[in-house]
This record gives structure tokens, sequence and C-alpha cells, in this order.
């Protein structure tokens, strides 16, 4: 900025500073100055800060969507724990195995009393476990009455209230024409499961 200064006064002096030719020049490099020091920087400025507020629309864009997003599995949780919550009071819940199948005796006597069957013969089998619901407990029937009633009879244990799942069953007719029914039954047990920090 020295020289020029000094040699726009060496102009003034000799009396060439009012041609039109330095009038033009020195305004051209104002201009250009102006442009490359004030103008450019302000439009980088300026796209710069356009980039930032698209770029934080999008990110405002994409965490709404995270949040709806999350909102559903949060929904969806609650329900798979309600659910869970559900099907854990449709276990039986006594303390022990042989109690919980006296409990399920109880109830399948009281469905075979609905349908007026009559349980010829009624044997437990060993509880296992049941991995994901605790302790299956079986019980193999023998059973006697109408078709109709004890077709009904197996109908009625998917609405007993507990979980309870016909393994195999076995229907035949007598010279009667009473049918003779085997049926194994199975309940579940729900057994607390230890944790390791329980230890």
């Amino acid at each position: 900025m020295g020289k020029l200064s000094e040699y726009l006064k060496n102009l003034r002096a000799s009396g060439e500073a009012d041609t039109p030719i330095v009038r033009w020049s020195v305004f051209t490099i104002a201009v250009i100055s102006i442009w490359f020091w004030i103008i450019v920087p302000l439009q980088d400025w300026q796209q710069s800060l356009k980039e930032q507020v698209e770029q934080n629309a999008k990110k405002a864009v994409r965490l709404d969507s995270l949040k709806q997003q999350a909102d559903k599995w949060q929904d969806a949780e609650l329900l798979a724990l309600a659910e869970m919550e559900k099907q854990m009071q449709a276990l039986f819940t006594e303390s022990s195995d042989t109690s919980s199948q006296a409990r399920l005796q109880e109830l399948l006597s009281k469905q075979c009393a609905v349908r007026n069957i009559t349980i010829e013969s009624l044997k437990l089998v060993e509880a296992e476990d049941y991995p994901g619901l605790g302790r299956k407990l079986s019980v193999v029937m023998n059973l006697r009455g109408g078709l109709d009633d004890i077709l009904r009879f197996m109908s009625d244990l998917s609405h007993a209230g507990h979980i309870v799942q016909i393994e195999r069953w076995l229907i035949r007719k007598d010279r009667k024409q009473t049918a003779i029914a085997q049926i194994v039954v199975a309940g579940f047990r729900a057994v607390a499961v230890e944790t390791p920090d329980a230890q």
C-alpha cells in the first residue's frame, strides 16, 4: 500500500493523475480490492452459513425421525412386556412341581365335569425343564364320554386361563358308540431364574 500511495503522489505531482486512464485504473484497482477483501469473504461466509444451516436442518429431521422410531420401539417393548406378564400369569405358580400338577389335575377335572366327561384314569408324567417357560408338567388322561363333548373339552382347554398344551390325543368309539380318548396334556410352571448377581 505504501508504494501505491507514493506512486499516486508522484502522478499528482506530475499532473498525470487527472487523466481518464489513471482514474479508471484507480477505480478498477479499488473495485478489485473491495471485491477480494470484502465481497469474496462475505460470500464465503454466507455459503458456509447456508451449508451449516442445511446440515443442522438435516440433523433435526434425522433426530425427529429417530425420536418417532424410539417412541414406536418403546410402545412395542411395553406391549411385549405386557404380553409376557400376561403369559407369566397364565403359568402355574405353585411352589413345587407336585402342587402345580395337583392344580393342573383340578383344572382338568373341572373342565371334564362341565362337559360331562368321565375320567377313567389319570397318570402324572415326571416334570421336565422347558426353556423359556419354566417346567413342563404332563398328565396322561383316559376319558370316556360323547365325541362332541370330548372335542369341546379339548377346545375349552385353550380358554382355561392357563397355558395348557395338548401334546397327543387318540379317540376311538366302543361298541356302545361312546368315545374313549387318551389325551396327554401339558401345563407349565413358572420357575424363578437365578441370576449370577444373586450368588
